[in-house]
This record gives structure tokens, sequence and C-alpha cells, in this order.
């Protein structure tokens, strides 16, 4: 089963978040800002992480930069919200990010992810 790893500091998309899982057929992991998603992804190994930018306490960058040059790393998906920049300026600093997804994830384009995942291996 896929572990998936959902960063998010909102109640509201944390909620959606966990009914996407509920009918994916993942192992969720839920995390509300960067400093608990390092210590979710030592302690789950997730395979894949969709994560915010925009969290109190370490935000998604903050997480990104302390995750950079690891290895085994899952793949990370970015949040974007408004900032269609955003995808740019973090390509440019060699981030390990996956791939980029407009907010709001619906369960389509996960099951989409999920399927692309699992069909890689």
């Amino acid at each position: 089963m896929t572990k998936v790893l959902f960063v998010d500091d909102d109640e509201v998309t944390q909620f959606l978040y966990k009914r996407m899982a509920k009918n994916s057929a993942v192992e969720a992991f839920y995390a509300a800002n960067g400093e608990e998603a390092l210590s979710q992804l030592a302690a789950s190994k997730p395979d894949l992480i969709f994560l915010d930018l925009n969290m109190p306490v370490l935000g998604g960058e903050g997480f990104l930069k302390q995750v950079k040059g690891q290895e085994n790393l899952p793949e990370i998906f970015v949040m974007l919200g408004t900032s269609l920049n955003a995808n740019n300026e973090m390509a440019d600093k060699g981030y390990p990010i996956t791939d980029f997804i407009r907010k709001p994830l619906n369960a389509d384009i996960l099951k989409d992810l999920l399927t692309k995942f699992n069909n890689k291996g």
C-alpha cells in the first residue's frame, strides 16, 4: 500500500485529505507544519508527500531546505495556492520537488497521481 504524507495547516484541507485518502486505499499520515512533516518523514517513511508552502512553525520551503540533499526521499508534490511564479523560484533553488499541483487537490488528481506512482515500479 502506498504511504502518503499530507502536510497542511488548514483544518478544512486536512479534512478533505482524510476523506480522499480513505477513499483511495492509501496509508495516510498528516502533519500541520514542516516540523511535524520532518518527524513524520523519519517515522513513517512515506512514498509521496503533498506539501503546502504557507504554514506556521516551519513552512513548506523550510521543510524543503532541510531535506535537500538527503537520499531516498519520497516524491514531493508542492501544493500551490495563488502564486504561479513559485514553481520557477523553487525549481531554481534545486529543491527535491517532483511536481507542482494547483490547490485544491481533488480526488481525481490524487487518484491519477497514485496510479502513475504505482505503475512506475
